[in-house]
């Protein structure tokens, strides 16, 4: 499928004209951010080619994108799409559709990001501080520990304020959603029925696991603690104090596991309940655990699959409204597009050996 171009490849301003756009929008709006490689990224601009937008002096400060009133800068969009690309090697950075990609990605992300702000600003939409720092104590007490947190944001190269930012809009962009999909109703009885027939894919279900495990990223550090379990130590405790996994401060106990999902976990669906695993490696450091619960696989029932079928029916419901609300806020605003000025930012790498 081709990337549809939505806005006119001109300074001019046009609105989104059809759904199929919405899916470049959304598409990109709910991607992951991008982990940092070790290349170090310079933007260049060639200035000669927008020598004609002579309103605005300062090079950097030309409008790469408007909607409304809020604008992206070239200094903005400069610096989002260094840190984009730093996921990238040298060639694949430098690479045209690479880069005309993750250009419209970031553009995009803008103009999506820009109408949920200005709707919640008309519609008294708010955000208090409070519930952003309630927020950010909750995502930080899923780290083990305060060191543990501020690593995990360096490899991102995000400061903690950038990242604040990002939650007290993750917090707005949800109290928009709220409000969109309020008055949409459930999934009726036939509705679910007529899934259960249709999709019993849907239905079937691989056999799972809860497990009780300890991380960690040294191979000594494991061994120490399986000794330790060995000896008599408590599991649930040398978890809270040892383990790197999330659920550490749960005592190294695990949501469900699909059977599949990483292969470390594999051998756990033949290991006796109870029974302590050997020390096994994964691409996340080593793991000791034991099983603490295991589903069978097979496929559910009508009942036993009601709940998730309905879930899952209201969350195609719901990402429906959100996608025709966002196409109705699309139309009813003012975007424009500096095409020759997105066009003309390319991208020099510079190695190890050139820091």
């Amino acid at each position: 499928m081709t990337t549809l171009q939505i806005l006119e490849r001109s300074t001019k301003s046009r609105f989104l004209k059809s759904q199929s756009d919405l899916a470049l929008f959304l598409n990109s709006f709910f991607r992951q951010f991008l982990l940092l490689s070790p290349f170090i990224l310079t933007l260049m601009t060639l200035f000669t080619s927008v020598s004609c937008f002579r309103r605005d002096p300062k090079p950097t400060e030309q409008v790469v994108v408007q909607i409304n009133e809020a604008q992206l800068t070239l200094k903005e969009f400069g610096q989002l799409l260094a840190q984009a690309v730093k996921s990238y090697d040298a060639i694949t950075a430098k690479d045209p559709a690479t880069l005309s990609r993750v250009k419209e990605e970031i553009l995009n992300d803008f103009i999506v990001s820009e109408i949920i702000k200005q709707w919640a600003k008309t519609n008294g939409v708010t955000v208090s501080f409070q519930e952003t720092e309630d927020e950010v104590k909750r995502m930080r007490g899923g780290y083990p520990n305060d060191l543990t947190f501020r690593d995990a944001l360096a490899s991102e190269g995000v400061s903690i304020e950038s990242w604040k930012k990002r939650i007290h809009f993750s917090l707005l962009q949800r109290k928009v959603f709220e409000q969109i999909k309020k008055s949409l109703p459930s999934p009726t009885e036939e509705e679910l029925r007529s899934y259960y027939t249709s999709q019993p894919e849907f239905f079937d279900r691989k056999p799972e696991v809860r497990l009780q495990q300890i991380v960690v990223k040294k191979k000594s550090d494991a061994q120490y603690i399986f000794e330790q379990i060995k000896k008599g130590g408590d599991f649930g405790s040398l978890a809270k104090q040892y383990s790197i996994a999330p659920e550490s401060e749960n005592l190294g106990v695990t949501d469900w596991i699909e059977k599949g999902s990483l292969d470390v976990f594999e051998i756990a669906f033949t290991l006796p309940i109870g029974q302590l695993s050997k020390i096994l490696k994964s691409p996340y450091g080593f793991h000791i655990y034991k099983v603490v619960e295991r589903k069978p696989g097979g496929k559910l029932s009508f009942e036993q699959g009601r709940e998730s079928a309905k879930s899952h029916l209201l969350n195609i419901r719901e990402q429906g409204a959100f996608t025709g609300w966002l196409e109705t806020q699309a139309r009813s605003s003012k975007i424009s597009r500096d095409e020759k000025l997105i066009d003309s930012i390319k991208i020099e790498t510079l190695g190890p050996s050139e820091k």
